[in-house]
Parts: structure tokens; sequence; C-alpha cells
């Protein structure tokens, strides 16, 4: 496992270091290991830092973001916290009316 300090891990990662202290200090990145005063990152944290890029690039924002992690971290499924869950029920039930559709005219 690598390990950064927030400059290191900032050239890696693309995000500046006062980005990864604000994203720290709305949830959105985990709190780094602490090493007497020293905050060490490691790929967990670049991993969330490529992830929140995606979604910043994909137009959500942090506030969205942190409520994205918070639930992942909860355990909870994006997709039921998305609805998406809802969707895809609908669309299974409505596949399953074609079939049984085809199945009767033929």
């Amino acid at each position: 496992m690598a390990e950064y300090r927030i400059e290191e891990l900032a050239k890696v990662s693309g995000v500046s270091s006062r980005n990864i202290r604000a994203y720290r200090e709305r949830g959105l990145l985990e709190p780094p290991r602490r090493v007497g005063r020293t905050a060490v990152y490691g790929d967990r944290h670049l991993t969330q830092l490529q992830v929140i890029n995606r979604l910043l690039g994909k137009g959500f924002n942090s506030a969205h973001i942190a409520d994205f992690f918070e639930a992942v971290r909860e355990g909870h499924d994006l997709a039921d916290l998305l609805g998406l869950r809802a969707i895809t029920a609908a669309t299974r039930r409505r596949d399953a009316d074609l079939s049984r559709s085809e199945r009767a005219a033929g």
C-alpha cells in the first residue's frame, strides 16, 4: 500500500492540497491516518479523490457526493438511494408483460 503526505497525494491525484483539506472537512474524504503530527493518506484516499473528480465532472456537487459516500459507508445501496431500483423493477414488469403478450399472440 502506498502512503502519501498531502502534497504527494495532491500531485498524484491532480487535486490541490487545499481541495483535499476541504473535501476532508466536508466529509467527502475519509480522515488520514496520523503518524505523530503527520497526516498519512493511502490508496483508498487516492481512489476516493478519483471518484470525487468523476462525479464532479458529471455535474454532481459536493453535497450530493457527501450523501453518496455517507450512504455507502452505512452499507446502503446507491440504486435504492437514488430510486433507480424502482425503475429497474418497472422495466422488468413491462418486459414480463410484453413477453406474456407475445406468447399469447403467437
